[in-house]
């Protein structure tokens, strides 16, 4: 009962005024939509090369979405919606199996109250749809190899299932086919069978056979992929613009991935140190408050003190592998490129809570129930705070508004009241593909408009009649 109230609180905050925040769509949002339409008509790419390269299975899911509700920008904007709620769910039940209801509860309503959260389950971009397919892979991975109830990995005889480990291998290539990160997120799973061989022998021998052959599985699905990248290097040209601190590393300068990594682990907590990239957050702004951020270091210290039981030595492996992205690239864009970390980060303070509830309980119930409420109120608070700093401060900002080409949203409204169907003269900074005309291409619901793009600081527009009848904005 009280997990359904939490997503449906959720899905309330993600629905609300969907169709004016964010208040358009970014060049990369656009992109998405249009290759979703190009799925539409028969296109099937492995990999897209539009912008600087991109992975395909989420322009394939909004593809079928646009079957459903139609071809629209409509359609594109609420695609991050469901997954930022399977993301929730996936949480929750995972959670539950590795820990306990009242974790799983905490963990999931925070996560739900959250700035990052709700952000990401708002942005029509193919990184939110990796915290779902790889929490999703956790929980079947932790189901498979520990039951379907709460044991503890170490004492656990069950037998790993075929099935669910299947299911495993099927979303570790799928989040190959989902974003950048997920080359590195699969190392997560490794890492935890070294773990349990070195503490916890039994249960390695059990499980480490099924769980390395569904790892090697999923891999073995991307090989169409990386077999295209390795036949043209030159689509990904986003890798070859992060790897400057690699490099800097590989010739023994070590001063820029420190700076960097420092940079990445500081937008967690101090106020003006977080992601800055405006587009999907408001610039500086920290991960956590001070108070919810204190919650997140005790979690932290908590996994730290209990390494030995798996499950807390599992989320420490989750959370390092899933924020190494920004680790190497510091803190712009952070909230992106380390999303895989997304469920795990809201784990830790949900530990801390709970660890301190039970401790309270040593003074009677009403002392424990204490703890418990005082943390309602908080992500209560937490929740009010990032919807006014989500569809206030960043969502009603000029800066903002730019940044999802505005100016283009307002242009198709008044083109789509437009009784007549003739030519249309648009001038914008960036008037070629792939940017301002998907965004155009998103925005406009018809279709029988002959649109011409130019540049009008480099362009002289000679119209085909007087007095022109073509729009020319400023952009």
């Amino acid at each position: 009962m009280l997990f359904a109230l939490i997503l449906f609180l959720a899905a309330t905050l993600r629905l609300w005024r969907l169709d004016s925040v964010p208040p358009g769509f970014t060049h990369d949002e656009a992109g998405h939509g249009h290759d979703a339409v190009a799925i539409l008509h028969g296109a099937r790419p492995i990999y897209e090369r539009v912008g600087y390269g991109r992975e395909p299975l989420y322009d394939y899911l909004v593809a079928g979405l646009m079957v459903l509700l139609g071809p629209t920008g409509h359609t594109l904007r609420f695609s991050p919606v469901p997954l930022g709620l399977v993301t929730l769910l996936a949480t929750f039940v995972w959670a539950r199996l590795a820990f306990d209801r009242p974790t799983a509860l905490a963990a999931t309503a925070l996560q739900a109250a959250s700035f990052w959260s709700l952000s990401t389950s708002r942005q029509a971009l193919r990184s939110g749809l990796l915290p779902a397919l790889f929490t999703t892979a956790v929980y079947f991975y932790w189901r498979s190899a520990y039951g379907p109830t709460r044991a503890s990995a170490s004492t656990s005889r069950h037998r790993p299932s075929r099935r669910q480990m299947g299911l495993f291998a099927l979303l570790i290539g799928a989040t190959l086919y989902t974003y950048i990160p997920a080359r590195v997120l699969w190392l997560v799973f490794p890492a935890f069978l070294v773990y349990l061989a070195l503490l916890h022998r039994e249960t390695f021998r059990r499980v480490w056979l099924p769980a390395l052959v569904a790892v090697l599985g999923g891999l073995l699905l991307a090989t169409p992929l990386f077999a295209y990248l390795q036949a043209h290097p030159e689509a990904e040209l986003r890798l070859a613009m992060l790897d400057a601190p690699l490099q800097a590393l590989m010739a023994g300068d070590v001063s820029v991935i420190l700076n960097r990594a420092w940079s990445g682990l500081a937008g967690f907590l101090i106020p003006g140190r977080g992601d800055d990239f405006l587009a999907y957050t408001i610039p500086g702004r920290p991960v956590f408050d001070p108070l919810t951020g204190a919650l997140f270091l005790a979690g932290v210290g908590l996994c730290l003190a209990r390494w030995r039981e798996p499950a807390y030595a599992f989320a420490l492996i989750w959370f390092l592998v899933g924020i190494s992205p920004s680790l190497v690239t510091g803190s712009t864009a952070s909230t992106t490129r380390s999303i895989a970390a997304l469920p795990v980060v809201f784990l830790f303070p949900a530990l801390a809570v709970v660890a301190g509830a039970r401790w309270a309980a040593r003074w009677g119930s009403q002392a424990a129930w204490a703890v418990g409420l005082g943390f309602v109120g908080l992500t209560a608070v937490t929740g009010a705070i990032s919807a006014r700093d989500y569809f206030v401060t960043w969502g009603e900002s000029p800066d903002v508004r730019a940044a999802y080409q505005h100016t283009l949203v307002e242009i198709a409204g008044y083109l789509d009241a437009r009784p007549e169907g003739d030519l249309v003269a648009l001038s914008t900074v960036y008037p070629h593909a792939p940017h301002d005309p998907y965004v155009l291409e998103m925005s406009l619901r018809r279709r029988d408009l002959a649109l011409r793009w130019f540049d009008g600081r480099q362009a002289l527009l000679i119209p085909p009649s007087f007095p022109p009848t073509g729009d020319a904005p400023p952009s």
